[in-house]
């Protein structure tokens, strides 16, 4: 049977990559996905680390998430996403020349992460992987030409499209309390992309303004400390009025 020359043939040869790339699509066209990540986990048990099985080890468990997270499977697609993470920085500690792509694919991973936990309502923890993602390479945020992120999962997520989503459930309740904790979301990312992307201080504007309002109203008939919370509210909304019409 084909799946098992090629098992044979991948261990026999570890670096050979059009092995590993027809065997992980035969699992797939089998939907056998997560006997493909089991043969690579396998390996690693009997022989140890390898750089190239750790890659593909990686690839495997990131498409593994992926059919978890198609089937409603947050869970288990969160410990896949995970694994490939590890999985990924293996293979960079054994081979330093792959880490731009391992570490593109690490982002990746945390990616679809923010994703799912920010469909989840899992906002600091969607947030620390959006940060994450950038951390570990600043790619992330950039575009091509045509405005298209650089790097995007399967199912196309990006980290901006997650990013706005977050921005806006964060200060959905429309409270002094959320348009605060949206202002300060905001904040916190423009500190990591200063003087770029105008469409986050316009957020931060924004949510400056609504704050002010809620504070303001708040002031019209209360004592002088509500009023100096107000003209400080209204320091910072024109603040960020004038940085978004940079």
């Amino acid at each position: 049977e084909e799946i098992n020359q090629l098992e044979r043939g991948i261990q026999a040869k570890t670096d050979y990559f059009p092995l590993h790339q027809r065997y992980r699509d035969l699992r797939a066209e089998r939907e056998e996905v997560a006997q493909c990540v089991a043969f690579y986990r396998a390996y690693r048990r009997d022989y140890g680390a390898n750089s190239a099985m750790a890659w593909s080890q990686g690839i495997a468990e990131s498409a593994l998430g992926d059919m978890k997270r198609r089937a409603g499977d947050r869970d288990a697609a969160e410990r896949s996403y995970t694994s490939a993470i590890k999985s990924f920085k293996l293979c960079k500690r054994g081979n330093p020349d792959w880490t731009g792509d391992c570490n593109n694919w690490i982002a990746i991973e945390h990616l679809s992460l923010a994703k799912i936990h920010e469909q989840a309502g899992n906002i600091g923890v969607a947030k620390g992987h959006l940060e994450k993602a950038f951390a570990i390479t600043p790619r992330v945020a950039e575009t091509d030409a045509n405005g298209i992120p650089l790097i995007m999962d399967s199912f196309r997520t990006h980290y901006f499209g997650t990013l706005s989503h977050l921005g806006r459930a964060i200060a959905s309740g429309g409270t002094k309390e959320s348009l605060l904790d949206g202002l300060e979301f905001w904040e916190g990312f423009l500190k990591l992309h200063p003087e770029k992307h105008g469409w986050m201080y316009n957020n931060a504007a924004f949510n400056a303004r609504d704050y002010g309002t809620t504070i303001e109203t708040e002031a019209a008939n209360g004592t002088a400390e509500e009023k100096k919370k107000a003209a400080r509210a209204e320091e910072r909304r024109v603040g960020q009025a004038c940085r978004a019409r940079r």
